[in-house]
């Protein structure tokens, strides 16, 4: 099935969380040392924030990122180790879900709400990285609150029919925070929600509910398989 921006389709764009369980992918190097984005800088184990300032520079590592997606240059000493490239950010996690939303709608209607890098659309080249907003992970964690101080590499998807959000509490929080009043050219905002949970703040998007069975976390991949599924 296809979406393309033709007559009479509707134009869809989906929001994914990002996940800690990523696939093997190449980071940034600084002075041949490679960079460990985390949630805390430890500067002796070269351990870093995305929103560092990269040394020598004014520019935070976010900056160098976009930079480079725009013109593939990279700051002075910055390099990629054996010269490869940084991967899609659609492809950057472990789980299918976010290829099978690749396939289906394609990397430019895909966005990974990421606790390190932002809002990245899926062809997004980034490093990776261990940052997250879930309460389960304490030792990378960031709260939401707190990220907001800082950029994203993407403030806005862009115009669309409908924006579907499939992300958790944690990022619903950061999303209302930083990127909700942004997203005023979206026609209709839906956040899918697991049914039992909590009910999600007043927000202005419609809700839709899946049921996810026993499943009490990453439950969003459950409930995009089942869009996939009706859709």
């Amino acid at each position: 099935m296809s979406f393309e921006n033709n007559e009479n389709k509707i134009i869809r764009k989906i929001v994914v969380q990002c996940a800690k369980r990523k696939i093997t992918a190449p980071t940034l190097f600084f002075d041949n040392a490679a960079v460990k984005f985390h949630s805390k800088t430890d500067i002796s184990q070269n351990i870093l924030t995305p929103w560092s300032t990269v040394p020598e520079t004014s520019q935070t590592w976010i900056d160098a990122v976009r930079e480079y997606n725009e013109s593939f240059l990279l700051p002075a000493n910055t390099s990629i180790h054996n010269a490869s490239e940084l991967t899609n950010a659609a492809d950057l996690y472990y789980h299918h879900a976010y290829r099978d939303l690749s396939k289906r709608f394609g990397y430019k209607s895909i966005f990974v709400l990421s606790a390190g890098w932002g809002l990245v659309q899926g062809d997004t080249k980034i490093p990776t990285y261990d940052i997250t907003f879930s309460t389960a992970n304490k030792d990378c964690r960031i709260k939401p609150s707190e990220r907001v101080k800082y950029d994203s590499i993407l403030l806005d998807a862009g115009t669309c029919d409908e924006l579907h959000l499939f992300i958790t509490q944690e990022y619903l929080e950061y999303w209302n925070l930083f990127f909700s009043k942004r997203f005023q050219s979206a026609k209709k905002v839906i956040l899918h929600w697991r049914k039992g949970q909590k009910p999600p703040p007043f927000g202005e998007y419609s809700i839709i509910e899946h049921d996810c069975g026993k499943r009490r976390t990453t439950w969003q991949y459950t409930a995009i398989r089942q869009f996939l599924e009706r859709d």
